[in-house]
């Protein structure tokens, strides 16, 4: 059975960014974010790797969450964001040549087109890669998540002990306390001992908090927890089976990726070349193998 890597492609180019102006001025964004992508392919030696975007395929539509909360991720500023986004297209061609496959929500964004994949592929070993703490709430027998800034990877036997919170009160301790990174408000006055011991409580929430925090604490279940996306839109998931099973049959080019590194200024990828392709390069039965299933789905 296949192994994936499912990579949060927005959130590590934002982490690369951030090391370019920060410290690595001289290389370039596009070098950062494949070097980091070679990384995890040397690290978790996956079969299939898909990088989520939050690139919409139904540009311009709303989605709940914007809906339910107006100042939801309000916090960012447009400017730098663009500064960023300017990269995004070669990255994503390069890493198509690489192999890769790009996949997009139709209205949503990158974390629950992830959370899609690990249930589409629920039997197969899964490794997410993302500093995104919300992910967390996928890790499960199948699947870990490798934070890439704290250099660990939390699985069922030390999600308590990596996290500070038990798995099952995940989703919920997020929902009292709030996310600032998202611009979700927390429940007022309650804070990370509040959260723990309302949680370990044997009375429910509903009967620990006022009507209006109540409310609050649902609303924000809406925005956390990947699992109720789909009931705001309902056509989302097909969105997602359509491009995977167009991506079946996608392969590697590494003329295209060479050619493209050299107009892209990509030198010390290009004098390395033969070290990228082997990292990259499928086996020989697994080449024969896809073919042989692309032909039989023909």
């Amino acid at each position: 059975m296949e192994k994936l890597l499912l990579i949060d492609a927005n959130n590590l180019l934002h982490r690369v960014y951030w090391v370019h102006k920060s410290y690595a001025k001289s290389t370039s964004v596009p070098h950062l974010f494949l070097n980091s992508i070679k990384k995890c392919y040397s690290d978790f030696t996956p079969d299939v790797a898909y990088l989520a975007w939050d690139s919409k395929i139904h540009y311009g539509e709303t989605n709940f969450r914007k809906t339910g909360l107006e100042e939801y991720k309000q916090n960012r500023p447009k400017e730098h964001d663009d500064d960023i986004y300017q990269h995004e297209g070669v990255i994503k061609e390069l890493c198509s040549h690489l192999g890769l496959k790009n996949i997009y929500p139709g209205v949503l964004e990158a974390d629950d087109v992830i959370y899609w994949l690990c249930n589409y592929y629920n039997e197969n070993e899964k490794v997410v890669v993302s500093a995104d703490q919300d992910l967390l709430q996928l890790v499960n027998d199948t699947t870990t998540v490798f934070s890439p800034i704290k250099k660990y990877m939390v699985s069922l036997d030390n999600f308590e002990e990596l996290s500070g919170i038990q798995k099952p009160h995940f989703i919920k301790y997020k929902a009292l306390i709030g996310d600032k990174s998202d611009n979700i408000p927390g429940i007022p006055r309650v804070g990370d001992k509040t959260a723990k011991k309302l949680l370990n409580s044997d009375d429910d929430l509903k009967s620990q908090l006022s009507e209006d925090n109540y409310q609050l604490f649902e609303s924000n279940m809406n925005l956390v927890d990947l699992s109720r996306a789909q009931k705001f839109h309902p056509d989302e998931y097909s969105i997602y089976e359509e491009q995977v099973e167009k991506l079946n049959t996608h392969e590697q080019n590494f003329a295209k990726f060479e050619n493209l590194a050299e107009n892209s200024g990509l030198s010390s990828i290009l004098n390395s070349i033969d070290n990228w392709k082997q990292t990259f390069r499928k086996s020989d039965f697994i080449q024969r193998l896809q073919a042989f299933l692309n032909e039989k789905g023909k």
